[in-house]
């Protein structure tokens, strides 16, 4: 009787054990869903944020030839030397 009860014990444990382990691994799973979720939006958001830039210093560099002003001369800077 002793040894009955002794292995349904360890079946008991082992089945709230893996219950456990299954939440976890729902857990992780919904995590990492999540985490690569924002991974993809923050990726568009800066893929969009580099396409505004580019556009702006475009538009600064027509507006800034137009005026006259030359890099190197009036335009000074690390940003005005590739121009």
């Amino acid at each position: 009787m002793e040894f009955e009860s002794s292995i349904e014990l360890m079946h008991k444990k082992a089945s709230d054990e893996k219950l456990i382990l299954s939440k976890e691994i729902d857990g992780l799973k919904e995590l990492n869903y999540t985490m690569n979720e924002e991974t993809k939006k923050l990726t568009k958001a800066l893929s969009h944020e580099a396409k505004v830039k580019e556009i702006g210093v475009n538009l600064f560099w027509k507006n800034s030839e137009g005026s006259g002003l030359r890099p190197g001369k009036d335009l000074r800077g690390r940003c005005f030397q590739n121009r």
